[in-house]
C-alpha cells in the first residue's frame, strides 16, 4: 500500500511545485526603466536583466561641451556625449587660437640712419611680440663748413660739415694757409751819398713775415 502511495505524492508535489514557480513568474511584469550601454550605441532593459525588443539606439548628441578651451598658446579639449544615457562617445582636441593683436604703434622713431621701427602685441597672452620696420631712414641734414681750428699766415686749419639732426661728421677738409696781411712800406733807413733808402713792412698778423726793399 505504501508503495503504491508514495509515487502518487511525488507527482503532487512537483505539480504543486511548478504550479508555484509558473505563477511568480506570471505575476512579474517587466519595467523597461534601467539604461545601459556599450560603445556604438544604448538600450532599455529591466533589473531582471531583459532587454526592451526594439529599444537599442546608436549614441546622438551633437554638441560639443568644452573641457578646457584653448588659448593662443596651448591646446585645448572639448568632448560630445549621448542625450540619453550621457557616455562620452566622442572627444577631441580644440585648436591653439589665432592671436589678437593690438594696432601697430610706434616703439623707436625713424633716424637719419634707422628706420622707425613698429610694435604690436597679443592681448590676451602678452607674450606675442612683433616688431618691423616703418618709415624708412630719414638721411643727413648737411650743415654749412664749420671751423673747427682757423688757418693762420703759418699753420694749415681743419673744419668739417655735420648733420644738423645727429651730429654725425658728413665731410672734412684741410683750410689752406692764410695770405700775410702785410703793412705799407714805411722807411727804414734814410738815403745816403752812397746807399739807396731801404723801405720795410711786416705782417700784421703773425708778426714773423718781415720784407725790405
Amino acid at each position: 500500500m505504501k508503495s503504491k502511495l508514495l509515487p502518487f505524492l511525488l507527482t503532487i508535489c512537483c505539480v504543486i511545485t511548478s504550479a508555484f514557480f509558473i505563477s511568480g513568474c506570471n505575476s512579474h511584469k517587466c519595467e523597461y526603466t534601467t539604461i545601459n550601454h556599450d560603445n556604438a550605441g544604448h538600450w532599455y532593459e529591466c533589473e531582471c536583466g531583459e532587454v526592451q525588443s526594439g529599444s537599442y539606439s546608436s549614441h546622438f548628441g551633437g554638441v560639443w561641451i568644452i573641457d578646457q578651451d584653448s588659448t593662443c598658446t596651448v591646446t585645448g579639449t572639448q568632448h560630445m556625449e549621448c542625450t540619453v544615457c550621457h557616455v562620452t562617445f566622442a572627444e577631441e582636441t580644440i585648436p591653439v587660437k589665432q592671436h589678437s593683436m593690438t594696432e601697430w604703434t610706434e616703439k623707436t622713431p625713424a633716424t637719419c640712419t634707422q628706420a622707425q621701427v613698429l610694435e604690436r602685441h597679443c592681448t590676451t597672452c602678452d607674450t606675442q611680440n612683433e616688431t618691423k620696420d616703418g618709415t624708412a631712414a630719414l638721411g643727413h641734414t648737411e650743415s654749412d663748413w664749420i671751423i673747427d681750428t682757423d688757418s693762420t699766415c703759418t699753420t694749415t686749419g681743419t673744419q668739417h660739415k655735420e648733420c644738423t639732426v645727429c651730429h654725425e661728421k658728413l665731410d672734412e677738409e684741410t683750410i689752406p694757409v692764410k695770405q700775410h696781411s702785410m703793412t705799407e712800406w714805411t722807411e727804414k733807413t734814410p738815403a745816403t751819398c752812397t746807399q739807396a733808402q731801404v723801405l720795410e713792412r711786416h705782417c700784421t698778423t703773425c708778426d714773423t713775415q718781415n720784407e725790405t726793399k
